[in-house]
């Protein structure tokens, strides 16, 4: 039985053993899983920031377009003449006013119409029920 109760020693021991490598085995996976998902995060890091240097891209040739954009107005009003600008200006104003004028004139005629057209329908509803009340 000695050679029984060695071999279970040796069993005990070397599942010591055992159980020390597949502890430091499943703290290596960790360790590798915790890499591989770092991995991966830097991956989608570079891709976000391949993306936001396109739309930086993209946002600075609009601000240049806008910029060429506004200096074509800048060059259009320094060779303006500024009495020719107000007086374009001002006739603008006029039509507006006119126009407004005639609005108004115009929905006053409407209403006019609208209320004659509404005492005629009236006037025949009233001569019909009349006649048929005859």
């Amino acid at each position: 039985m000695k050679i029984l109760s060695e071999l279970e020693e040796r069993l005990e021991e070397n599942q010591g053993r055992i159980d020390n490598l597949v502890q430091h085995l499943e703290r290596h996976s960790d360790l590798q899983r915790a890499f591989v998902n770092a991995e991966q995060g830097l991956l989608d890091a570079g891709k976000s920031i391949a993306h936001l240097a396109e739309s930086a891209r993209t946002a600075v040739e609009s601000l240049n377009s806008v910029q060429a954009a506004f200096k074509q107005i800048v060059d259009l009003l320094q060779r303006a003449d500024p009495e020719k600008v107000a007086q374009a200006v001002a006739q603008v104003e006029r039509r507006l006013q006119a126009a407004r004028k005639e609005t108004a004139e115009d929905i006053k005629r409407i209403r006019v119409v609208s209320y004659a057209f509404m005492g005629v329908v009236l006037l025949t509803v009233v001569l019909f029920y009349l006649g048929s009340a005859a």
